[in-house]
Formats: C-alpha cells, structure tokens, sequence
C-alpha cells in the first residue's frame, strides 16, 4: 500500500506541477477529454485545470532541466524506480493531457452531523491499455488490492475512504460508495455540473484554472443543524434579509497565464434578492475622474474607493441603523445625511516613495465633495491645529510622544474643482493642483474599488519603506533576500459589481508567465541552504532571550 500510495502521490503532484508533457498534441483519445462532464449537478465545488493550455504555454523540457526536477527524479529513482518513466511523461501511464483534469466535492444535508464530504479526483484517459499497465505497477505489492469488475469499470479498494475507478475514459479516486453515483460518474448522462447556468457560464471562459463553488449545499448543511441553524437565523434576522437570500448563490476564480502576465479573477452570482439588497451600495463606477489629481510621477502605489452614500443610507435606514450611527456621529456635530449630502462617496489615493531616508513617504488622498460648506465645518473642528493661508490649508498636528524632537506631522489641503485634495508633501499638493493625467487611476478608478502597485519602485526603496514598517533587522534581511526570487513588476486589482479581477505583470514580458514562476522557483530551490539558514537566524533571534524573560516572569507571579 506504501508504494501505491507513493506512485499516485507523484502523479498528482507531476499533475498538478501543470501537466507539460511535450507530447501532449500526439495523444491518442479514447473519449471525451472533458472530465466536468462527469461532474454531478449537485456538486458543491469543481476545481478544474486546462491541461493542454497549461501544456502549450510551458516548456517541459525547461522544466526537466530545473534542479528541483532533477532531485526530486533521483530520490524517486531510489524509492521506486518503476515511477520514474511515469515522472517522465505522464502520457506513459495512459493519462490524456488534452483537456481538462480536476476534482470536484459534494457536502451532504447531514454534514453538520455526519462530516462526510464526497469527493473524486478525476483524470481523462487516452490510452485505456497504458493506464492498466500503469496500475499494475502500482498495486504489485499490494496484496490487498483487488480490483472488481463492474459494467464498464474496475473498482479497487485502497483503503477505507479512498477506491479507484479505471474505465475506457477516466482514472478516478473517490470517496464515492454508492454504486449508482460511481456508474455515473463513468457513464456521464445529461443531467450534470452544466445543467447549472453559472458553472456553464464560467467554464466557457476557458480558463487556464478555475474554481467554481455553490453554496446551496453549505446552506442547506448549516441550516440543518441547530448548532449552526439558530445563529445563522439570527443574522438573517438583524440584517433584515431573508433566509431564501442565501441560496442560488455562487461564485468562482480563474486563473491564466499569460505572455508576460498573470490573470486572476473573482466572480459573484448573487441571486436576485441580495443584488435588491446589496446593489445600491456600490456604484459602478467612482463618481468623479480623479485621474488628473493624483500625480503619475513615481508613483508607488495608488487606490480608489467608492460606495453610492444614497444608497448606503437607505440600506441603514431601512434596518434602522440609521439611529445608532447618528447617535455616535453626533459628537462630531455630524449625521448621516449631512455625509450623504456632503461629499460624493469616493476618493482616490496616491503613495509616492520617500526621497530619502529623512523624509516620509509622500500622500496624496484626492476626495469628490458635494457641499464645500461641508468641508469648512470639518476644518473648522480642527480649531487651532488648522491654518488658512489663501486656498490652502495647513494641518500641524501635535508633538510625537515616541520621538519628542521629531518634527510635527503635517497635512496640506486645498479644495479644486469640487475636489478635497490632501498631501503631506507641497510638492505633491502643486502637482496635483497642476493636473496631469493619470493613466492608471483612469483604469483603477472605472469600478468601485481598485489597487495598484509598481514592486519595481517598491524593491528599489525597500530599506527607506521598511523604517515606517514594524519589522526587527532579521525580519527585514530575509524579506529583502527573498525579493530577490520574485520576478513580479506590477499589480492592478479592480472591482467592478460582482466582478474582481486582477492583472500581476512580470518583468521578463517575453516569457509566458508560467515559466517565468518555474525558473523563480527552481533559483529559489537552487539556494534553499541560505533561505533556511536566514530563517534559522530569524527565529533564533525572535526567541533569543525568551527562557530567561519566561523564568523572570515566573519568579514574579
């Protein structure tokens, strides 16, 4: 049982290292090369990979050449040598590397009690003759291996959770014990997983990966049982939503590799109640262009943010939150309304790396105001910290208790074109007032969140950054040297109604980004002796001290 268990845990992992076989395009396919049709329609969650994509965007023999390839060959060598034509190429045992491989779970009603999940790891077949080879090689020494013939399968038992199931078209594992969801499962009919329109949806896509997860299932479980049941309930009732909110509800994540770039994304199909309840919370896009407001010059990182301040009062008011909040904003001399028609809801930031290592980094925060009223009462609450000098306002704050001879901390502000536009830095607030448009926040600000980085201005700045940060010098070493495995140039996040969806650019644009994480990981592999010889020191100094401040404690308590 040992060796089987080792054989099949290298195949997965070979599989799950993206399946780049360099002979994939030869394969011969017995059947249909799409597992997910043998996905069940009540499955809670599919986890499905594009074989032949991931296999086209890689190059294997790169991949056999990597040192952490090459070990981990010879230690398999010694084990189980019989594997390593398997390790070689996965099609050796039958595996087709055509389409899809994956894995999906069911979570039954009575989960809550019986904690049972269903579950089946399944592989497309291209040649039903190689994988019987390939299992013979790995239940040879399991004696109590014994397969059972079935109508058009063989079932093997490998232990009490787990059986196999081998068929002209899938290689299958499986917690799966009733016989008619096994026949199913090698015999797909027509009622399966793309019988549901939001799988169906997501699975056009043709993602290199993709998720997808229903929460019917999860519902149905917790709501089954009292201990979950009664605070679940509990919930629905405070926020006014009804139980039937929580079902026919989805969402689902990609990921794809692209040419100098990885995509990833987040979708959420929500049914219709919850879009009447959550959808005039966030607007589709941010009220105002900021672009021309946050300076495009060195810029390190920059975030937009929105909520539809209408629509966020009627979802309090409707609840009577409304109350409470006022209650507390009153000490302010504030109300809910008086934000509603003071300012537009969103805003937009912008972070500049220090000059050096005696200033600050720099901070432009631009906000869409409704009501330039509304803003004097804020400024005038700030009472002597708060200077007017013609347009622009100057904010001295108090001296730094950790640092008396520090010099004050200070806000310079000025209102421009039904903008807020604050900085720490004057030189930052004139360039902002200049106006220059700003390509990325025109993209990060076209939903109702969004996220920017530049890890290349980042890395360049990383010992003057890490003052700010709370982080000790051993902390800080081995961060710094682990920057130097990652190949990453940019990150863009936006969020656009139940959509997320993020782009991570890489530095090297001519490689597809799939080798790109490859070559990272095996540099990062070839000097695995000095990353853990900077995390024994790391931790040795995180616990340095640490018995003799345990005894003193102790000896005063």
């Amino acid at each position: 049982m040992l060796k089987t268990t080792k054989f099949l845990s290298a195949i997965f992992a070979f599989i799950i290292l993206f399946s780049m076989s360099s002979c994939g395009d030869s394969a011969k396919v017995a059947g249909s090369s799409d597992i997910s049709q043998s996905i069940p329609a009540d499955a809670t969650a599919v986890f499905l990979m594009n074989a032949k994509q991931l296999m086209q965007k890689a190059d294997y023999a790169t991949v056999k050449e990597t040192d952490f390839f090459k070990d981990w060959i010879q230690e398999v060598e010694k084990q189980s040598p019989e594997m390593v034509p398997f390790l070689n190429d996965p099609e050796a045992a039958g595996i087709s590397l055509a389409g899809n491989m994956g894995f999906y779970f069911s979570v039954p009603e009575d989960f809550m009690n019986s904690r049972n999940i269903e579950v089946a790891f399944i592989l497309p077949v291209a040649d039903k003759a190689k994988m019987d080879k390939a299992v013979k090689v790995a239940l040879k020494d399991n004696k109590e291996a014994t397969p059972e013939t079935k109508d058009g399968y063989t079932i093997t038992k490998l232990n009490k959770q787990m059986s196999m199931v081998q068929s002209d078209h899938i290689l299958a594992f499986t917690t799966l014990k009733d016989e008619t969801k096994i026949n199913n499962l090698v015999h797909p009919s027509g009622d399966n997983i793309h019988t549901n329109a939001s799988f169906a949806k997501h699975m056009k896509a043709n993602k290199d990966v993709m998720f997808w997860m229903g929460v019917d299932p999860l519902v149905t479980a917790a709501l089954n049982s009292p201990f979950t049941a009664m605070t679940i309930r509990g919930g629905l009732a405070g926020a006014q939503i009804p139980e039937e909110g929580l079902k026919g509800n989805s969402m689902s994540l990609f990921y794809d590799f692209k040419q100098g770039e990885m995509e990833m994304g987040t979708a959420f199909d929500f049914n219709d109640i919850l879009k009447e309840e959550l959808g005039d919370l966030f607007p589709n896009k941010l009220n105002i262009d900021y672009s021309n407001y946050i300076p495009s010059d060195n810029l390190a990182a920059a975030a937009t943010f929105g909520v539809n301040s209408a629509g966020v009062l009627n979802f309090l008011t409707k609840r009577g939150w409304d109350l409470y909040a006022d209650s507390y904003l009153s000490k302010a001399g504030l109300d809910l309304g008086k934000i509603r028609d003071g300012i537009t809801g969103d805003l937009a930031v912008g972070i500049y790396p220090p000059a050096s290592q005696a200033t600050d980094p720099g901070l432009v925060v631009a906000m869409g105001i409704k009501d330039k009223k509304f803003v004097e009462g804020l400024f005038a609450q700030a009472g002597p910290f708060l200077k007017k000098d013609g347009d622009k306002y100057t904010f001295t704050g108090g001296s730094n208790m950790m640092d008396p001879s520090a010099a004050p901390m200070q806000l310079f502000a000025v209102v421009k074109d039904d903008i807020l536009v604050v900085s720490n830095s004057n030189e930052q607030l004139e360039k902002a007032q200049a106006g220059n448009s700003n390509k990325i926040v025109n993209e990060i600000q076209d939903g109702w969140m969004g996220i920017y980085m530049d890890y290349n201005l980042i890395n360049e700045n990383y010992d003057v950054i890490a003052n700010y940060l709370p982080i000790d010098p051993n902390s800080l070493a081995f961060s710094k040297m682990m920057n130097e495995y990652q190949n990453v140039s940019t990150a863009t996040l936006l969020a656009k109604g139940d959509v997320i969806n993020g782009t991570t650019t890489l530095k090297n644009k001519n490689v597809n980004s799939l080798k790109s994480l490859i070559e990272s990981f095996d540099k990062m592999y070839k000097d695995r002796a000095k990353i853990q010889e900077q995390m024994d020191q790391q931790m040795k100094d995180e616990f340095e001290g640490f018995d003799e401040e345990f005894a003193t404690e102790k000896e005063n308590t």
